[in-house]
């Protein structure tokens, strides 16, 4: 993995790699496009397949059904006895059937309401109803799944009721070429759909009649909704939507159209999951493809590494040799170069650089011998005392508290407690109370239990000293500067104020965006620098802001997270 990380921070081969990856990624996904369409396809074929069986395994029933009636019907005029018993029962009640059977001579094994009986069970118990409609009585023989009838006069509205219901196939009755009335065989479809329709997730069937619709499965539909899909679809013709896939059909026996319907995510279901493996394998062969190029170009990738090293080597002025390499001439070309590079800079540097900086060094060794502090401070006590002796005692204190600010800010340590930071500044302000007099007043408000805390060495002062360069004016006006540092849970939240004026809106919010930012520098103000060694010293947990001090002034805020003596760097406590 190591290897890998660094060569996805090397830049040298990144287009070269990205344009591989790319052209791989593009011919896999043409790929898995056409390999979905076919699997697409395929599903959709496979579901014509699977509605078409369905169709005819029913259709086909049906046909059977509608054939044994039509055998039933030629029987009954084939022989005399039967169409006798027949014609006795058409019409009639069962008193009036048993009384007509008792009064005329008949085949005692001659039974219409028996031959019903056999036709309903050889239609697998399809037959609901066989409706006789004769002129003087309407008659209804309702049957149960073991073929037992109820035999009943009903109206003709109940009747018509009763075939609005269902399918129903219609024959006329004649007898000596006269028309005597006719028969309604109703069908009770369900049996054919529980037979014939596996109850799978995701699929439905809905047989459409004239005036009903009959559903098994998860997708329900209404007559209304059945007959517009109908209307949709046409005969044979499959439609998709969003909601479903469709396969209409038409019965060739009965006034009777079948829809058959499945929800695409069960539909493609299957095919997901062969398409997901087929994913899964694209991407470890993309994967293992990545791994071959990776590896080829590593081995370049270590070169320039090798190169790069030795140049960052190079800035620190050591210049060791690049051994050959051996394997890429173009890059043994390179080392060479670099090598000689290398010799001809080392032999200038010991001639001439080391000669140069040891002359330079030697020079600021004679100057900082000449600033000595103790000359400063020499000559600032020699003016106070000559103050003194001039009767100007307000200059020898300023010229006393200018010394001592002086010593404080050479001789102190990088991190002192806050009470000197405090301190510091106070002497820098008591200098400005010498150079303005009464037109200048300052404030401290310091919790006291932060009075100990460590922080860095002089950072107040310089934003002190801000509010003076870019805000203060010659001018009758009182300025007064506060400043106000309150201990909070976790830190400190400090104030500095003023009343000498004012900065622009734009100005303001653009000096915000600066502070906020983790490399941009503010420029003609001093606060990004005591930002950045705040955040140093307080690892980075700081928010400085300015603000606009109503009515007039500026307020500069900032919150830090405090940070216990033992969190200080030894060389910084020292």
């Amino acid at each position: 993995m190591g290897k890998y990380s660094k060569f996805f921070h090397m830049k040298a081969y990144r287009r070269t790699f990205i344009t591989y990856q790319v052209i791989a990624l593009l011919f896999a996904v043409t790929i898995l496009g056409f390999v979905y369409r076919d699997m697409f396809n395929t599903a959709q074929e496979n579901f014509i397949v699977e509605s078409t069986q369905t169709y005819e395994n029913i259709d086909r029933a049906v046909g059977n059904v509608i054939a044994s009636i039509d055998r039933f019907y030629t029987q009954l005029y084939a022989s005399p006895s039967v169409a006798e018993d027949f014609f006795r029962y058409f019409g009639a009640t069962a008193e009036e059937y048993t009384a007509r059977r008792l009064e005329q001579p008949h085949d005692p094994d001659t039974n219409i309401l028996m031959d019903f009986k056999k036709l309903v069970l050889s239609s697998e118990n399809s037959i609901s109803h066989i409706i006789c409609y004769a002129p003087e009585n309407v008659v209804d023989l309702e049957f149960n799944d073991r073929g037992d009838a109820r035999h009943r006069i009903i109206t003709t509205e109940e009747a018509e009721a009763i075939c609005r219901s269902s399918c129903f196939y219609q024959m006329d009755i004649h007898r000596n070429s006269a028309y005597l009335g006719k028969i309604s065989i109703v069908f009770d479809l369900n049996g054919f759909m529980d037979k014939y329709f596996e109850d799978a997730p995701g699929r439905s069937i809905c047989l459409v009649q004239p005036y009903s619709v009959i559903a098994r499965g998860d997708i329900p539909l209404t007559l209304s909704q059945a007959n517009f899909l109908m209307a949709q679809s046409g005969l044979m013709r499959h439609i998709r939507s969003n909601t479903y896939y469709c396969a209409a059909y038409i019965s060739q026996h009965l006034p009777l159209s079948v829809l058959y319907l499945a929800q695409p995510q069960e539909l493609m279901h299957k095919m997901y999951q062969k398409f997901s493996l087929l994913i899964l394998c694209f991407l470890m062969g993309f994967g293992a493809i990545s791994a071959v190029l990776i590896r080829r170009f590593s081995q370049d990738i270590g070169y320039i590494n090798t190169i790069l090293g030795s140049m960052a080597e190079a800035e620190k002025e050591n210049f060791t040799p690049i051994s050959i390499m051996g394997n890429n001439p173009e890059y043994d070309a390179i080392v060479r170069g670099l090598n000689a590079l290398y010799a001809h800079l080392d032999n200038l540097i010991q001639q001439e650089y080391k000669l140069t900086i040891s002359q330079q060094k030697a020079q600021m060794d004679m100057l900082s011998a000449q600033l000595n502090p103790h000359f400063l401070y020499n000559t600032l006590e020699r003016i106070r005392m000559r103050a003194l002796i001039a009767n100007a005692p307000d200059v020898a204190e300023a010229t006393a508290g200018l010394g001592l600010l002086y010593r404080n800010i050479v001789k102190t340590k990088p991190v002192i407690p806050m009470r000197e930071e405090l301190e510091i500044t106070r002497q820098y302000l008591d200098l400005m109370t010498f150079l303005y007099g009464d037109q200048f007043l300052y404030y401290f408000d310091i919790d006291p239990e932060i009075e100990e805390a460590m922080t860095p060495k002089i950072w107040i002062q310089p934003i002190v000293e801000n509010f003076f360069k870019h805000n203060f004016q010659q001018d009758d006006q009182i300025k007064v500067i506060v400043i106000e540092i309150k201990a909070t849970t976790d830190g400190c939240e400090c104030r500095f104020f003023d009343n000498i004026g004012c900065v622009p809106l734009e100005r303001m919010e653009e000096i915000n965006r600066a502070l906020a930012s983790e490399d941009a520098q503010v420029q003609g103000i001093g606060l990004y620098n005591v930002l950045h060694r705040l955040r140093l010293f307080y690892s980075g947990d700081v928010c400085m802001t300015m603000e606009q001090n109503d009515p007039t002034g500026v307020c500069i805020h900032i919150v830090y997270k405090k940070r216990s003596v033992t969190d200080v760097p030894p060389a910084d406590r020292g």
